[in-house]
């Protein structure tokens, strides 16, 4: 207990140092004046531990000043909001976080110039840049960057600047332009490792659909930036976010298996040596954040005593993990997940134990027919456990996301038994895929369930009425008198008293609950799912087009009768693009037999980007040469996956079968315009349109008398004049766009030209699906407001 005492003192005095501004010779005068009491007094055991308790508590906060950074004309930061032309050098030093419509890279800054002040000296420090998703980097490039140099913006509750502080990052240089100076010296571990990394990743993208492929990524490599915004937002409303980042759970498991191959395989002495070094690999592979590493920390610690026969004591090694991370890098302590971390592991050193007792005790007497033993087990694991972990952090979530889960406790049973399967399964199907991918891609079948399962759960919860409550901005007073009241109530635990308080919490279990019965439900909703999901994508005779909710631009999805598959063009958002077609596509078999490229501006085809990870492509349709290096990057990647392409020319046709085709009605300058044809059903589809292809348009009979009609370029008068929609006379328009980029409403003569015309927008509707068998029309829409459509019928047979 001497190093729980000394642990303790250290946390305490850091926090005392953020409470009271003093200097660091302040604070180390302090701790000397401590230790010199401790020497003088070591003879008594009282004093000498007051002392040297307050030693710590001092040396500790002298630690915390010494690593706050000093912003001087050495530091970056000193020349950040100067409202000039930046110009900066410096190196890659993590892996690259590539986001939905933006890359962040965190640079070591060496040199900094700014030619209007003819200042031109070396610096230190590091920033955050932003800049545009297209294009790669990787751990350890040089690059030069130009362009603003400014403080973190702080909005409302939320302080960007203070997050950033905490990651030791005290300016930033938003949308800068990068150029590439080659790759610096680097760690060749780190670089080997961040390669796998990306490797893996990809891997994960071929083998799951999303959203499952993000979830998947982020419990196993620690990418989170690809999970879809209401999917992390349901995660957070059930209480459910640990489930995605990298713990304690993770590398428990990780580290069990090890121990038990490298044990087998090589004795016991060195498969504990072995499982070490894989705990740390691990660590750095996946980004060494503060939860990883203060269970790797403890994992380290737990496999030391095993190899020294000793018995591992919880909160010791709880204690000197924080004690470690906190002496190399004080500021982890104002880290959200660190914090989270280390209390929900707290929970589970005090309570979960005697919580388990009190399953244990319940279900043998209510029960006596059972294993007590091992269904106690199982029903503390899934409940107890949850409810201990968050015993602690609840006001920690209070306090820095000003809501609480109420449903999380349930959310939690239900979800965590899930995760041992979908971690194991999908890390094997992962590792195999990257050395033969057809066994990967069966085994990733038998893993997919899993985490559909866990979305589909966590989606459901999120909808409940009332799950989450919001507690607005709390008073640190609150917080401090919690945490008094919880360890109060915890030294009361170890005293006389608590038998008679534990008889009181065995006598709520009265009514009889049958565990087996849960776990036959939860394998039969599995078996559902499976079955389910594939009735529901299986080919039905119908042609399905699509438009899919992707923001700017447009992308469309074409599911033939026979079960064929093309997409036309890819939107702006690569993360909506691929939540989208996982929401649509056939899982596992996501083949995509064309794709269609019917322009190349950037909101067309950025959403593509990772399209070849995603899916495998037969052929791919181009309408035109490169105009722009997002359109040059796609082409390379299809030349690199070895994907036959063809340039499209007016009047091709493709065979869709049962009777389905499509058309290619013209190539403009911008791209392609198509019809598609199914029985009396025909579909036309301007993907790239300009004014001047209108004429040639009209003049064609093939496009004339539609029955949907998809707005050219957003829906602007500019390239829908009367003219083309009095030729098209469709039965139903429809439109893509963003909710801030799409003018319908707002243009009087466009709406005056197709008020008789229905017109249902992606952003107001979602996702727009249409099916019909060539004679009626199905629309069904991803949202349903109260003036929509959804499932109505049309005739599909145009008007004559």
């Amino acid at each position: 207990m001497v190093l729980v005492w000394a642990g303790s003192a250290w946390l305490f005095g850091l926090i005392l140092a953020i409470l009271l501004p003093l200097n660091l010779w302040q604070w180390l005068s302090l701790a000397l004046g401590g230790l010199i009491a401790a020497i003088i007094f070591h003879k008594d055991l009282k004093f000498r531990t007051i002392f040297l308790s307050l030693f710590f508590i001092f040396f500790a906060a002298s630690r915390w000043e010494s690593s706050t950074p000093k912003i001087d004309q050495e530091h970056v930061a000193y020349y950040a909001d100067t409202a000039l032309d930046v110009l900066l050098i410096g190196w890659v030093n993590t892996d690259p976080d590539v986001r939905d419509n933006q890359t962040r890279l965190e640079i070591t800054v060496e040199h900094l110039s700014i030619p209007a002040l003819e200042i031109e000296k070396p610096v230190r420090g590091s920033i955050l840049v932003t800049t545009s998703p297209l294009r790669t980097y990787r751990y350890g490039e040089r690059v030069r960057l130009r362009g603003s140099l400014e403080l973190p913006p702080e909005e409302g509750d939320f302080s960007y600047r203070e997050y950033l502080s905490r990651q030791g990052i005290y300016a930033w240089m938003p949308d800068a332009h990068i150029r590439s100076m080659g790759l610096g010296p680097v760690n060749p571990i780190l670089d080997r490792l961040s390669r796998w990394r990306g490797k893996a990743f990809d891997e994960i993208q071929r083998l799951f659909p999303y959203p499952e492929a993000p979830l998947i990524a982020g419990i196993l490599l620690g990418i989170e930036s690809y999970i879809p915004d209401h999917l992390s937002r349901a995660y957070s409303a059930t209480g459910t976010t640990h489930i995605i980042a990298i713990s304690g759970f993770n590398i428990t498991i990780m580290a069990g298996l090890a121990i038990a191959v490298f044990g087998r395989w090589f004795g016991r002495t060195r498969g504990l040596l072995l499982a070490g070094i894989l705990i740390l690999l691990y660590t750095i592979f996946v980004g060494g954040d503060a939860p990883v590493v203060r269970a790797a920390i403890m994992g380290v610690l737990a496999l030391m005593a095993r190899f020294l026969g000793r018995r591992t004591h919880g909160l010791t090694s709880l204690v000197a993990a924080a004690t470690i991370m906190t002496g190399l890098d004080p500021q982890v302590l104002l880290d959200v997940g660190f914090q989270l971390s280390f209390l929900a592991t707290l929970g589970l050193i005090l309570y979960a134990e005697p919580l388990g007792k009190i399953a244990t005790a319940a279900l043998q007497h209510y029960f006596p027919r059972l294993d007590s033993k091992r269904w106690g087990n199982l029903v503390a694991e899934m409940v107890f456990f949850t409810l201990a972990a968050q015993i602690t952090t609840l006001p920690i979530i209070a306090w820095h996301f000003h809501q609480i889960s109420v449903i999380s406790i349930i959310a939690n049973a239900l979800i965590l038994p899930l995760q041992p399967f979908l971690m194991i399964l999908s890390g094997i199907a992962t590792s195999v895929g990257l050395i033969w991918q057809p066994l990967g891609s069966l085994i990733a079948r038998f893993a997919w369930p899993f985490s559909a399962m866990t979305n589909r759960l966590v989606t459901l919860f999120a909808t409940i009425p009332g799950g989450v409550l919001y507690t607005g901005t709390i008073h640190p007073g609150w917080i401090a008198m919690y945490y008094f009241g919880l360890f109060g109530l915890t030294a009361l635990m170890h005293s006389s008293w608590w038998p008679k308080l534990r008889d009181l919490f065995e006598n709520l279990f009265s009514q009889r609950r049958s565990i087996a019965v849960s776990v036959y439900l939860m394998m039969m909703s599995l078996a559902s799912l499976l079955i389910w999901h594939s009735i529901d994508h299986k080919a039905d005779g119908q042609l399905h087009v699509t438009i899919l909710n992707v923001g700017r631009g447009e992308a469309v999805l074409i599911q033939t009768p026979s079960g064929g598959t093309l997409l036309a063009n890819g939107g702006s958002s690569p993360l909506r693009l691929a939540t989208a077609l996982g929401q649509y596509l056939p899982y596992p078999d996501r083949k995509i037999d064309w794709l269609l490229l019917g322009g190349s501006q950037y909101k067309q085809i950025a959403g593509l980007r990772d399209i070849t990870s995603m899916t495998t492509i037969d052929q791919v349709l181009i309408s035109g040469t490169a105009e722009s290096s997002a359109y040059s990057n796609l082409l390379e990647s299809f030349h690199t996956a070895a994907i036959p392409v063809r340039l499209a020319q007016s009047g091709n046709r493709l065979d869709l079968g049962d009777g389905a085709t499509l058309e290619v009605l013209h190539i403009g300058s911008k791209g392609m315009t198509f019809l598609l044809t199914y029985g009396h059903s025909r579909l036309f589809f301007p993907l790239g349109l300009s004014p001047a292809d209108i004429p040639e348009i009209v003049r064609n009979q093939a496009s004339a008398n539609i029955t949907v009609g998809l707005l050219a370029d957003e829906g602007y008068e500019a390239v829908n004049p009367a003219s083309l929609l009095e030729h098209l006379n469709p039965r139903i328009l429809v439109v893509s766009c963003a909710t801030n980029t799409c003018p319908l409403g707002a243009v009087p003569p466009l709406r005056n030209d197709i008020s008789h015309f229905p017109i249902l927008q992606t952003d107001r509707y979602g996702s727009i699906e249409l099916i019909t068998d060539g004679n009626q029309l199905w629309i069904t829409t991803e949202f349903n407001p109260e003036t929509g459509i959804d499932e109505l019928p049309y005739l599909a047979r145009p008007p004559t």
